[in-house]
């Protein structure tokens, strides 16, 4: 049996277009639902049943913990079960609609891991029969069995921060390779959140956008986008941003005149 679980913490408007999306997906009545909520205050425990209704179980945070902790909490609940494999959806995530197809032929050829998003922003080091080598993986997009997620929750006891980092570097170290498919079969819509934002958005590479609503979706995720790219130009964390990038160049530039300079008043 397979978990999808969903952390979730307001951003109403992006949780009902992946909530949308999910029950697009064939078969989707064949995996079970969970979401864990992480005290949102832009929603109540209502109105996730009413856009998760076949959802097995909703957990509700008494207080907010944060992404990382939210996480956590998810993997713990899993270990509780009697599911063989978590899929690490998350609440900004739109799914192709053949996903749990896609996983089922997939499973029995990776070692208890592999993610479903194939994010540019972790760099691809190499390649493994049908998977992408990464060096690092986000969260969102995993798949774990309950060895992993053992092996995580026992060597990984702060979780405030930095979880799925820690887990990368966790799961290297005991020599499991971080597989990827090569098409995204999610895709990321959270312009802005918990760690994602502005100029640091992780998008899926190579995701086929199989249906209507998905188009739909990812054309709106793009225009807000451009529009916070474009807000974020106008601020002064970019100023600095773009200072620090040319850097190099400047000073190798202010280096050649001063060589240029030092040499010209030698010669005379």
């Amino acid at each position: 049996m397979i978990i999808f679980g969903i952390c979730t913490f307001n951003r109403k408007e992006i949780l009902e277009k992946s909530a949308r999306s999910l029950y697009e997906v064939k078969g989707i009545e064949s995996v079970t639902i969970r979401v864990y909520d992480d005290c949102s205050t832009e929603y109540d425990l209502e109105y996730l049943r009413k856009i998760f209704p076949t959802a097995d179980k909703i957990v509700r945070s008494r207080k907010n913990g944060g992404a990382d902790i939210n996480t956590s909490i998810m993997y713990e609940d899993f270990l509780g079960s009697d599911a063989d494999w978590l899929f690490n959806a998350d609440s900004d995530l739109i799914y192709r609609t053949d996903i749990v197809e896609c996983i089922n032929k997939t499973l029995n050829k990776c070692n208890g891991f592999m993610t479903v998003f194939n994010c540019i922003n972790h760099k691809t080091i190499g390649e493994k029969g049908d998977f992408l080598l990464k060096d690092s993986v986000g969260a969102a997009g995993c798949l774990l069995n309950r060895e992993v997620v053992r092996l995580i929750l026992s060597n990984i006891k702060y979780r405030k921060t930095g979880f799925d980092v820690g887990f990368s570097k966790l799961l290297r170290k005991k020599d499991y390779d971080l597989l990827s498919v090569k098409e995204s079969l999610v895709q990321h819509i959270g312009v802005s959140g918990f760690n994602s934002r502005n100029i640091n958005f992780d998008y899926g590479e190579a995701f086929i956008c199989d249906s209507a609503i998905n188009a739909e979706i990812i054309e709106d995720t793009f225009e807000k986008y451009v529009k916070s790219v474009q807000n974020y130009r106008s601020t002064n964390s970019w100023k600095i941003h773009n200072f620090v990038v040319s850097l190099p160049r400047r000073i190798k530039k202010y280096t050649r005149i001063a060589i240029e300079m030092i040499v010209d008043r030698d010669e005379k």
